[in-house]
C-alpha cells in the first residue's frame, strides 16, 4: 500500500458515535475515530509549510507509488522526517482528500476542523496544507491503486525461511543413518480491517519448494503476458 496503515477513518463507533479528539472538542465536520487517526493529523500537520510541498509532491510522484512498501522509506527522506511519521502524515493526507472530497468540506471548514486536532497554529501552512489536501484525478489513482492493492483480504508484508537439518536415528538410537532437510516458511499477513497482522509457519520439503517456485513462474508469466497484450496501459505493481 501507498500507506502503510491505509485504514479509513469513514466509520463510527459500535454505538454509531464519533470519538472526541484528545483535547475534549469534536470536529463540525471531519470523522476522526480514534487515537491512531487523530495522532495521525497531528503527525501530519505538525510539518512545515515546505514539508507539506514536499509531502504533496511525493504522494504526486509514480515512481513512489509503484515501490510499494519503501514508499514511507522513500517519502521520509524527501521530508527528513522518521518513516513511522511519514506513514502517519500519508495516512492523515488519503484519509482527509476523501473526506473533503465526500462532504464537499470549504477551506474554512476543513481548516477549522484541524485546528480542533492541533494546538499548532496553522495560518503559516493554511496554503500549503489546502493545497496538500485537494483532490484531484491524480490523487483518485494513487488511493484506487492502494484500496485495489490491499481490498480483498490480508496481504503479505513479509516472508522468511528457517532451514532446519533433523537426525534420522536407527532403531535402537545407536547411530545416525542420515538428515532430514526441512524448510520453514513464515508469512506474515496485514488485513486493514482491525489493523490485523497474522503470522502463519509452513513446513516444506525440497518437493513443497519445487511446486511453489512453479506457481510464482506461471504468476510471472502471466503478468509479463499481460504487460505484452497491453502495451499502452500502466501496470502498477
Amino acid at each position: 500500500m501507498l500507506v502503510g496503515r491505509a485504514t479509513s477513518w469513514t466509520s463510527r463507533d459500535q454505538e454509531g458515535r464519533l470519538r472526541l479528539v484528545p483535547n475534549g472538542k469534536s470536529p463540525k465536520f471531519l470523522m476522526i475515530p480514534d487515537d491512531t487517526a487523530s495522532g495521525d493529523v497531528r503527525a501530519l500537520l505538525s510539518l512545515t509549510a515546505e514539508q507539506m510541498r514536499a509531502l504533496d509532491r511525493a504522494l504526486g510522484d509514480k515512481t513512489i507509488l509503484k515501490a510499494r512498501g519503501r514508499a514511507p522509506q522513500l517519502v521520509a527522506e524527501q521530508l527528513s522526517i522518521g518513516q513511522e511519521a511519514a506513514v502517519a502524515a500519508m495516512s492523515a493526507v488519503i484519509n482527509l482528500r476523501r473526506q473533503r472530497g465526500k462532504y464537499a468540506l470549504t477551506d474554512d471548514q476543513l481548516v477549522d476542523d484541524l485546528q480542533v486536532v492541533t494546538t499548532n497554529e496553522l495560518a503559516s501552512v493554511r496554503e500549503a496544507l489546502l493545497h496538500l489536501l485537494q483532490t484531484s484525478e491524480e490523487d483518485y489513482v494513487v488511493e484506487k491503486v492502494s484500496s485495489l492493492r490491499h481490498a480483498l483480504g490480508p496481504h503479505l508484508v513479509d516472508a522468511r525461511t528457517v532451514v532446519d537439518l533433523r537426525p534420522v536415528f536407527s532403531k535402537d538410537r545407536s547411530s545416525v543413518e542420515g538428515m532430514l532437510v526441512v524448510t520453514f516458511l513464515e508469512l506474515t499477513t496485514h488485513e486493514i480491517p482491525g489493523d490485523r497482522y497474522d503470522s502463519y509457519r509452513v513446513q516444506l520439503s525440497e518437493g513443497d519448494i519445487a511446486d511453489l517456485r512453479q506457481k510464482l513462474d506461471d504468476a510471472e508469466r502471466k503478468i509479463a503476458r499481460l504487460k505484452t497484450e497491453l502495451p499502452n496501459t500502466e501496470l502498477f505493481q
